[in-house]
């Protein structure tokens, strides 16, 4: 990678519009373009922050795509710009598209918590394994909940040597089903 890096990013919700906004306030990188399914209206969003927009299907006449922004191209033409791509979509979609992300070896693939570890064969926490991930072409990047548990067993590791540890993570009941039970 020559000057700053080339970012692609697909899936633009809440975990793409973060991830895109953390990439742009970097110097050493640069988003080349969003992309999205057809029907997506987040690309317009995407668009009106001044990203390119792409798509990762087939365009149907009204597509929400079509409508409210201007389609530069197919997510293959964004994947042939870019160095890096940053794969917000939903958990199991990253695994649909190993074929595709298979035909450009050098791209760099990193992929949210929710996909599973054989994804790339590395569950990156800067904390605790950044030395492992360090040059690898497939990366998944472990859930929020889990980079806590990391964080929290690695210090311990470091400051005790754990031999085992056992964590779990428990949901909270929302309020209103808590105080419903209570009644």
């Amino acid at each position: 990678m020559n000057g700053r890096a080339r970012i692609a990013i697909v899936g633009y919700g809440v975990i793409g519009r973060r991830v895109a906004d953390a990439v742009s306030l970097q110097p050493d990188m640069e988003v080349v373009g969003v992309a999205g399914r057809p029907m997506s209206v987040s690309l317009r969003d995407a668009q009106m922050h001044g990203y390119d927009v792409f798509v990762t299907d087939q365009v149907k006449d009204g597509s929400a795509a079509c409508r409210c922004t201007g389609v530069i191209g197919r997510f293959e033409d964004l994947l042939d710009q870019s160095d890096v791509l940053l794969d917000c979509t939903p958990s199991g979609v990253p695994r649909e598209r190993v074929a595709l992300y298979d035909r450009y070896p050098q791209l760099v693939v990193i992929v949210q918590g929710g996909e599973k570890h054989a994804f790339g064969g590395v569950s990156f926490n800067a904390f605790a394994n950044y030395a492992e991930a360090h040059g690898q072409r497939r990366i998944r990047v472990i859930s929020c909940s889990s980079t806590g548990i990391t964080r929290f067993v690695f210090a311990l590791d470091q400051a005790f040597g754990l031999q085992r540890a056992f964590m779990t993570c428990h949901a909270v009941r929302p309020i209103r089903e808590s105080r419903a039970r209570l009644l």
